[in-house]
């Protein structure tokens, strides 16, 4: 029922680095950044974009910033490979598109309002 005008987009969850909240299979629903108008909170869960040499993967992270503005993003899995969070230098880089269009490594795409899992 939140955000009831805002378009959706469904992402199906792979691998374990959530699996903790979304096990494989989970389809989670999420709001643009770009529609929601607002920078994510501390405790919810973003889709964040990785680009490196030129591809682009999606993956599922719990969002924490910190007092001096760092972005902290946790995974939420039972596999110690996944136990690092990444921290990133500051909000700002993570959700505004850069004057010259080019993208930073990470971004932020969306934020998570919703999760569907298999029985």
């Amino acid at each position: 029922h939140r955000y009831p005008s805002l378009p959706r987009v469904a992402f199906r969850v792979r691998g374990d680095s959530m699996d903790l909240l979304y096990p494989e299979g989970t389809i989670v629903l999420a709001v643009r950044i770009s529609d929601l108008a607002r920078a994510p909170k501390t405790g919810e869960k973003v889709v964040v974009i990785r680009q490196t040499n030129g591809d682009q993967e999606a993956t599922i992270k719990q969002i924490e910033i910190k007092e001096d503005g760092k972005v902290v993003l946790w995974p939420r899995s039972s596999n110690p490979e996944f136990s690092a969070a990444i921290v990133l230098p500051s909000m700002s880089d993570l959700v505004e598109m850069p004057d010259n269009g080019c993208r930073p490594e990470y971004w932020i795409e969306g934020v998570i309002i919703q999760s569907i899992r298999p029985e």
